[in-house]
Order: C-alpha cells, then sequence, then structure tokens
C-alpha cells in the first residue's frame, strides 16, 4: 500500500505502519481501508 508516495506496512495485529514505524492514526488507517475497496 502506498499514501502519498510513502509505503505503508500492514502488521500482524491489522495495524498500518509507515516506512519508520510509526502507527498511522485510526481514523488515516480506516481512510486507507476504504480506499483499498475501490
Amino acid at each position: 500500500i502506498q499514501d502519498n508516495g510513502n509505503f505503508l506496512i500492514k502488521s500482524t495485529k491489522g495495524d498500518f505502519y509507515n516506512i519508520v514505524g510509526l502507527p498511522i492514526s485510526k481514523l488515516h488507517r480506516k481512510i486507507i481501508e476504504i480506499t483499498s475497496l475501490k
């Protein structure tokens, strides 16, 4: 998954982290989930 040029990886807990390992907010993650459904 990419977001604004930043590579995102999905952890085993289903939380998304950016390339430096910072957790993305739940709202942002929800937007990613909705976007990925399209």
